[in-house]
């Protein structure tokens, strides 16, 4: 891989060198075992040099630039922001209620630690109130976060949170519980948990 890399750098300033000429190649080319290559030039319709490698099929520089890259489990690069760690199993959980307290749980497992990447707890009630939601089962101690409940004619009340890193259960094979206040009378609410098991 890092000669195919090589390679392709060496081509890229030959090709895009201010003093690259079509048919005065800058810079000798070795193959993987240290050989001589020849190589050429020609002008291209755009005007611009295209250099090539004259090898044959049995050439070292034939072979590193057609190798397959070998599969296997590594992680070779990423597109973004990994949202798992490798070997990570994806959990959600959600739960829907009335009047009173809604449990989200994010299961445990036999040898696995639970994680938790981000909840959401929305509600609203007749009267406007104050409830206080909890995370349980997290590593160290319950997390707490006070929430208003918006009463129903104004919409809903959004307690959100995305954690990064995600937090770690407290112990192997232990759920994590997103857990509502409880939004009293005329109530609707939502609890919903997002993480993985590794």
């Amino acid at each position: 891989m890092f000669k195919k890399l090589l390679l392709i750098g060496i081509f890229s300033l030959i090709a895009n060198s201010a003093c690259a000429v079509c048919g005065a190649i800058p810079l000798p080319i070795l193959d993987g075992n240290g050989a001589s290559r020849s190589m050429s030039s020609a002008t291209a319709a755009d005007g611009n040099c295209k250099t090539y490698i004259d090898a044959d099929t049995a050439s070292q520089i034939h072979s590193d630039l057609t190798a397959a890259i070998p599969a296997g489990t590594n992680t070779i690069g990423t597109v973004g922001q990994l949202t798992y760690p490798v070997g990570a199993i994806p959990l959600t959980a959600s739960a829907t209620g009335t009047t009173g307290a809604t449990t989200a749980t994010l299961t445990g497992a036999v040898g696995k630690t639970t994680y938790i990447c981000g909840y959401s707890i929305r509600a609203n009630a007749t009267a406007a109130t104050t409830v206080t939601n909890t995370i349980t089962g997290v590593i160290t101690a319950t997390l707490s976060s006070i929430m208003w409940i918006a009463p129903a004619a104004s919409g809903l009340g959004v307690d959100e949170q995305i954690f990064s890193p995600c937090i770690p259960a407290s112990a192997t094979n232990t759920a994590i519980a997103v857990v509502s206040g409880a939004p009293g009378t005329g109530g609707l609410v939502s609890s919903k948990g997002w993480g993985y098991q590794l």
